[in-house]
């Protein structure tokens, strides 16, 4: 991570489905550990996607009372965007 979140994560996701078809699932958690536009501690991020006849739809949040350090009390939500080149882009929507 890098931008007005600094820091690294490590997670684990679960997946069903065929992908091959477009029509697939998965869940996921995450803990980061870094900063928040300057604020330093962890959160966790929890991802549940979908995707059916290449139509997807995304679920990604900060997992509520899972701040520590200056990040305890945040919420929020996370916005994704992938470029045409797979490079992944965020926009984090939050409060506290």
């Amino acid at each position: 991570w890098a931008g007005g979140l600094d820091g690294t994560s490590r997670g684990v996701m679960l997946s069903a489905g065929d992908p091959a078809t477009a029509t697939a699932g998965y869940v996921a958690l995450e803990v980061f550990d870094g900063a928040i536009d300057g604020r330093s501690g962890t959160v966790a991020f929890q991802q549940f996607g979908t995707m059916q006849d290449g139509a997807t739809t995304l679920h990604y949040v900060i997992v509520p009372g899972s701040g520590t350090g200056e990040l305890a009390g945040v919420v929020g939500s996370i916005e994704l965007e992938v470029d045409d080149e797979g490079r992944h882009g965020v926009t984090l929507l939050y409060a506290g």
